[in-house]
């Protein structure tokens, strides 16, 4: 059955370029893309990108290193930086008179769901590239050492003080609150082998996993 086409609107101006920003992120990543438009209090829309993968991420990592998903083999990434992500959103901006920006993205594989919140402006496109790097860099750590594999991946995790907008887990850390400093600082895991369906918290930097003394909520 074709996808119907929807059509988005920000103050009344219809938002251009949206079908061919989903066309084209989905070649690049091998992906079903949904784009939804989200009411923000920024003054500018901002999207929710959730790419639906037919593999898992262990298959996304491999052909993520050897360059051929999401074109991050390009010259353009090689030389200057911008992945396809980026450079797409960059495509929907010129097509339309106000700034867009990506709230949320999500990645759905076959053994499970990773999901990036922004935290400053135009963060998800600027560092996705270092952000699937850094899944792969750390795969062996947070699955604990290959023997389990989470089923959901948020990136990155704030404290309750934070005022980030998209803020959407917060987190006490060994008695402590503590303030992350971007994507690679704290992520929250979640798998099955925890019956109450608690968090986990994975350390970047120490490459640890820590259950216990914390408070996640949604």
């Amino acid at each position: 059955m074709a996808r119907r086409i929807q059509h988005y609107k920000f103050e009344d101006k219809r938002i251009e370029g949206i079908e061919p920003f989903r066309k084209k992120l989905g070649r690049s990543f091998f992906a079903d893309v949904d784009v939804r438009l989200v009411n923000a209090k920024t003054g500018k829309p901002e999207l929710v990108v959730d790419f639906h993968c037919n593999y898992s991420l262990t298959h996304c990592l491999y052909h993520f290193r050897n360059g051929s998903w999401g074109n991050f083999d390009q010259n353009l990434y090689r030389t200057t930086g911008i992945n396809e992500l980026e450079l797409q959103l960059g495509n929907l901006q010129r097509k339309n008179p106000f700034e867009i920006d990506i709230a949320e993205l999500s990645l759905h594989f076959t053994d499970t769901s990773l999901v990036v919140s922004k935290i400053p402006n135009n963060s998800i496109a600027e560092q996705f590239g270092k952000i699937i790097s850094a899944v792969s860099g750390n795969f062996a750590h947070f699955t604990k050492h290959m023997t389990e594999m989470p089923y959901e991946i948020f990136v990155p995790v704030f404290t309750e003080f934070s005022m980030m907008p998209h803020a959407n887990v917060l987190y006490r850390y060994g008695g402590h609150l503590r303030q992350p400093m971007g994507f690679f600082e704290y992520w929250a895991l979640y798998f099955h082998s925890n019956e109450e369906g608690e968090a986990a918290i994975y350390d970047l930097k120490n490459r640890e996993i820590t259950e216990g003394d914390f408070l996640l909520l949604p």
